[in-house]
Parts: structure tokens; C-alpha cells; sequence
């Protein structure tokens, strides 16, 4: 990370020519406790705010460029329009505009921020093209109607008040903020399963997309659920209900072919197991429709993504390089990682006094009862302990914590009961250990759900986790079932730091994990490849 304070007092004095007043209110402009610089994976420094990261963690000089590339940015350059950048940062999205654009404003709400940008980088060669304003600002008289507003979304998350602010003021110009945002909305075929885990995740999709103003059609299959299991519960020959499910399998494939021959689309997002084969997907993509895939599952276990994801343009997953190394084998032409997130509409805090009492308890768990789970939780019998869902023996030694006799549990409780419980365990399902996974290279919806509640979790190490969360700060991690007894008995006796936790796990979740963040990732990514 460069010397603090390095380049600030050349960069003020450049600043000064252009902009006195901005000069010397920065040399007035004090540290924030608010702001905290790191160093990101690349050694490259980043910056936090309010504990909300402004650039990536990773490498943050090209998440910054990336946003140079971005449809909006591109459409500005096309129509030769004047860009106005709602958040500074540290500048990383900014210095590559400089190099596009003969001038850009940029509005940054904290004059503390300003300041940290200007002690990291050398400024000085691109200020004479660069306006910048702060709280409180007028806009300039020679700004018009060919501005366009390009935002900054973790400034935006952080000071949503002043975004607002700052596109009402750009209205009166006549400024359209979202006129750009339109030209490049796509018209996306959201294909469901016909059941299981990544049905919800596949209607948060749904809903996230439609919010961002992308025109959707969504080829609901859970319709076809009781069908399904019907056949796969009936009594008859194995034979006899491989065929009927083939049949099945195959209407769905065909109805999402006539869906996608009737409303063309320019793209087909399908979530993991959807039914549609490769020589579906062959007939679709012959249609020019290009072709997406997330596939939200432990590839260890649900095997199946062999067979179709060569099929697809676009694969986008939730693990790690063992598996991206298997689809370049396989000649997979696109894919990322695209972790869960949260639906923070659904899942959100519930004030103490309502969470109805008997959803309360020192611990609790919510989920499946997995063989790994049952031997780690067998361990805490002398704790207030509830567990809730199905798939526990409840003639077991876990019985006694099993509630209502491990009936399904659906979300609207499963909000209820996260917000209830002090200490909200988290062990994600294993069929490959006996107690943790530590090669469980996924992160399963329940941490970002559980955070998106404002509640405390305790959950067992993941390799990504680091990535997502700030594990000193946001999230409680056990590496053993032993270590867990004595992280649960730490923090029952720390309510206000649980409190603390948990409410800054929040933050980050609004900021970088909710189902909106992912598929703007995915709209710009499949836009980037030339959609």
C-alpha cells in the first residue's frame, strides 16, 4: 500500500488551480472514523466505509476498469455525453474515464473520502479534466442536459439519500438518469426447476431482474411438481417410471422450446435443475437466443452439469477452480462464479418484542437433518437448543431439541425464527464428513439470509467465506465441533457484541450480496461477451 499522505500535498496544490475552495476545505477535512484503508488480494489499496468495501477486495484497479466497459459507459461515449459519476472512492472506476471522456464531474458526498484519494494517487495529471464536488455543492452553470448520471453503487448503498439528491438535481437540467439504464435492459427467459432447493432461488431471480428493468418471462415448471412426484413415489416398475419421467422431462423441454420460439428472448437463464437436454438447448440456441446457466449445487454431489453445461453460452456457478477446471475440460466456452445472496424484502429484522416466544432459544438451527449435522449437534444437548425442519430422527438423541416433530418449515417462520434465536447455527450439509466439510468450496443461502436478518450466526469455515465477509468483524467461524462448544459459550455472554456482529453482517449484505447485486453481474457479463 502506498506511504500515507504520499502524493496529498501535490495534489492539493494541482487541485487548487482548478478548484481553490474544494482545496482548502480538504486541507480543513480531518480523518473519519468511518474510513478504514485496507489492502486488497493484489496488494493494491481499498477502502471501507461504515465497514461497506467501495472497491473489490480482490483486485480493484480491474473492478475499476470493468466499470469503464460497462453498457452505460459505453452508450455515453456513443452519444458524446458529458458523465457524472455519483462516488470517488479511491478513484479506480474515475482515473480510466479520464482517459475516455474529455471531462467528468464527479459528485462525492464526504469530503474525508476526497482527501484519502488524494494522499493514495498521484492526481495531478488528470485534474485539469476532472470537476469534483461535495455535499453541500451547487451544480455547476455550464452543466446540461447531455449529462449523463453514471453511480457508483457502494457510494450509493452508503448514501442513498444523497444519490437521490443528486438525480433530482440533474432532473431539473433535464437529465434522465435512467434513459441509459433502458437502452440496455435485455428481454431474459427465466426457465425454473420443476422442484427442490433452487426453485426459491429461481423466483428471487425473477424478481431481481424485473427490478433492475430488464423485460422478463418466466417459464415457471413447479407446476408440473405434483406430476413429478408422483411418478417418482408410484409403485410401479422401475421401468415403467424412468419412462413416464422421460416423458415428462421431455413436455417441459418442449414447453420452454415453443416459449422461447413465441416470445424470443435474448437470453435463457436457467437455474440448476431445469429440465431442458442438449438437444434442447441446441434447438433454442438455433433460434439465436443465447443461453445462460447457474448452477446453484455442490457439483460433487448433483453430477449432472457434465451432460449440459457444454450446451450453454454462459455457466455460472457457486464453488471454486476444481470445478472450473472440470468445465474447461468439458470445452465449457463461459463461466464465472456467481455466489447466493439474500432477498433482504423477505428476509429482514423483526423488532424482539415480535418474534413470538416460541421460536426463541440460546440456539438454534434451521435446515435439514443431514448425517454431519446430526453428529456435530449431538454434542450441545445441554444447551437451550431448537432445531427446526425436516429429515431429524426423532426418536434419536435429538429429539428432545427437535421442534413440532420436525414438520417443514416454510419462509415467512424461517425469518421468524432466525430473528429469534441468540446464536443461529450454521453447518452446511455434508455427505463426504462426518462433522465439517472443509472442502466445501460453496457458501449455502442461509449465511447471507441469516445476515440479511440482522441475526448473529455461528457458521463452520468455508474456503470463500473470507471473500464474501469480514470474518474479524461480521461473521463468528468455528473450525471444529470442538471449538464450536466454546465459541457458543463466548458469545451468549456478549449480547452487544452479537448485536454488533450481526448488524454489521447486515450492512454487507445490502451492500454486495442481495439477488440484485448477482444478476447485475450476470447482465454484465453476458453483455460484455456481446449480447
Amino acid at each position: 500500500m502506498p506511504k500515507k499522505n504520499l502524493f496529498g500535498a501535490a495534489n492539493l496544490a494541482a487541485l487548487g488551480v482548478r478548484q481553490p475552495d474544494l482545496a482548502e476545505r480538504l486541507q480543513r477535512t480531518v480523518k473519519s472514523p468511518d474510513l478504514k484503508l485496507i489492502s486488497a488480494k493484489n496488494n493494491q489499496p481499498t477502502l471501507l466505509k461504515k465497514s461497506i468495501s467501495l472497491h473489490s477486495r480482490h483486485d480493484p484497479e480491474a473492478e475499476g476498469r470493468a466499470f469503464s466497459e460497462t453498457p452505460p459507459v459505453k452508450a455515453a461515449l456513443r452519444e458524446n455525453r458529458l458523465p457524472v459519476v455519483f462516488g470517488l472512492g479511491l478513484g479506480y472506476h474515475v482515473r480510466p474515464l479520464t482517459d475516455l471522456f474529455p471531462q467528468v464531474l464527479v459528485y462525492e458526498p464526504d469530503p474525508a473520502v476526497i482527501k484519502t484519494a488524494m494522499e493514495e494517487f498521484d492526481w495531478t495529471g488528470i485534474l485539469p479534466g476532472l470537476t469534483i464536488m461535495t455535499k453541500d455543492d451547487q451544480l455547476p452553470s455550464w452543466l446540461g442536459p447531455e449529462a449523463v448520471l453514471l453511480i457508483h453503487r457502494p457510494t450509493e448503498r452508503i448514501e442513498p439519500v444523497e444519490c437521490a439528491r443528486l438525480q433530482a438535481a440533474l432532473a431539473g437540467l433535464g437529465v434522465n438518469p435512467k434513459q441509459l439504464n433502458t437502452e440496455t435492459a435485455l428481454k431474459i427467459m427465466v426457465v425454473t426447476p420443476i422442484s427442490g432447493g433452487s426453485l426459491p432461488v429461481a423466483h428471487h431471480t425473477v424478481k431481481a431482474l424485473e427490478g433492475l428493468g430488464h423485460q422478463v418471462v418466466e417459464s415457471d415448471l413447479s407446476h408440473l411438481g405434483p406430476y413429478y412426484r408422483a411418478y417418482r413415489e408410484a409403485s410401479a416398475s422401475s421401468h415403467r417410471r424412468e419412462t413416464l419421467g422421460d416423458r415428462l422431462l421431455s413436455l417441459a423441454g418442449e414447453y420452454v422450446m415453443f416459449l422461447a420460439e413465441t416470445e424470443k428472448p435474448d437470453l435463457l437463464l436457467a437455474l440448476a435443475q431445469a429440465p431442458l437436454t442438449p438437444l434442447i438447448l441446441a434447438r433454442i440456441r438455433a433460434l439465436g437466443v443465447r443461453t445462460a446457466f447457474w448452477f446453484v449445487e455442490d457439483y460433487r454431489l448433483r453430477n449432472y452439469f457434465r451432460q449440459v453445461a457444454p450446451s450453454y453460452d454462459f455457466f455460472f456457478h457457486i464453488q471454486d477452480q476444481a470445478l472450473e477446471r472440470e468445465l474447461s475440460r468439458l470445452g465449457v466456452r463461459f463461466f464465472s462464479r456467481l455466489p447466493l445472496a439474500a432477498d433482504p424484502d423477505i428476509f429482514k429484522p423483526i423488532r424482539d418484542q415480535d418474534a413470538p416466544a416460541e421460536y426463541r432459544a440460546d440456539l438454534s438451527f434451521m435446515g435439514a437433518g443431514y448425517p454431519n449435522r446430526r453428529k456435530v449437534f449431538s454434542r450441545l444437548l445441554d444447551y437451550d437448543f431448537k432445531i427446526w425442519g425436516n429429515g431429524w430422527d426423532s426418536s434419536g438423541p435429538l429429539g428432545v431439541c427437535l421442534q413440532e416433530n420436525g414438520r417443514r418449515v416454510d419462509t415467512a417462520e424461517t425469518v421468524l425464527i432466525y430473528n429469534a434465536g441468540k446464536i443461529n447455527l450454521n453447518l452446511h450439509s455434508s455427505v463426504f464428513s462426518s462433522k465439517l466439510d472443509p472442502e466445501g468450496a460453496f457458501v449455502n443461502p442461509r449465511t447471507f439470509e441469516i445476515a440479511s436478518c440482522g441475526a448473529f450466526q455461528l457458521v463452520d469455515r468455508r474456503p470463500s467465506l473470507d471473500q464474501l465477509f469480514d470474518l474479524s468483524e461480521e461473521l463468528a467461524v468455528f473450525h471444529s465441533a470442538a471449538e464450536l462448544r466454546d465459541l457458543i459459550d463466548f458469545y451468549l455472554t456478549r449480547p452487544e457484541l452479537r448485536r454488533e456482529m450481526a448488524e454489521k453482517a447486515r450492512t454487507r449484505v445490502l451492500a454486495e450480496h442481495t439477488y440484485r447485486h448477482r444478476m447485475e453481474t450476470l447482465a454484465a457479463a453476458v453483455k460484455a461477451e456481446g449480447l
